[in-house]
């Protein structure tokens, strides 16, 4: 269907997963674009194809990668979210909700002050962190949904992108 689509006047790009001579497999990208000849009729097309199995098997390796770690991340037995440069929460664990006992709709999307009982403490390290600096086992008290006090310890750093604040 290619050849058709080319010799008809359309420029075709693919992608293509092919057998290869000792059993396994070959991933290629293809590229047909018609040629013309002096009468602009098309006289024929030129194509390239390239081997991207490599470039495939990365791919599925990095896609594995990223599964796992999320997968790490969501079930991890320590809670863990992120904040965005606005001190909203932009994303938490499960561990996060069991230890407070909101769910992901009552507490993502919320400032992070909000869950903080003692405001001077969360504002300072928001500064800290605002000005490219980490908090290293910092005590705080965290509201539980049932009004209850919760004693933790704070890690927490910036990812930047750049100078842009990504999130906590």
């Amino acid at each position: 269907p290619y050849v058709e689509k080319v010799l008809n006047g359309e420029s075709v790009l693919y992608e293509s997963q092919i057998p290869y001579k000792n059993g396994g497999t070959r991933f290629i990208k293809a590229t047909y674009v018609p040629h013309y000849n002096s009468e602009k009729e098309i006289a024929g097309y030129v194509s390239l194809v390239l081997d991207v199995t490599r470039e495939k098997e990365r791919e599925e390796e990095l896609k594995r990668s990223q599964s796992n770690l999320q997968d790490f991340v969501e079930n991890a037995t320590i809670g863990l979210h992120w904040v965005d440069e606005n001190g909203i929460i932009i994303w938490a664990n499960q561990a996060e909700m069991d230890l407070l006992g909101y769910t992901s709709a009552e507490y993502v999307g919320q400032p992070i002050q909000k869950f903080h009982a003692d405001q001077d403490n969360i504002d300072e390290m928001f500064q800290i962190l605002m000005n490219k600096g980490s908090i290293k086992n910092r005590e705080a008290r965290l509201v539980c949904k049932d009004g209850s006090i919760k004693h933790v310890l704070v890690d927490s750093s910036v990812h930047w992108d750049n100078d842009k604040f990504v999130h906590t």
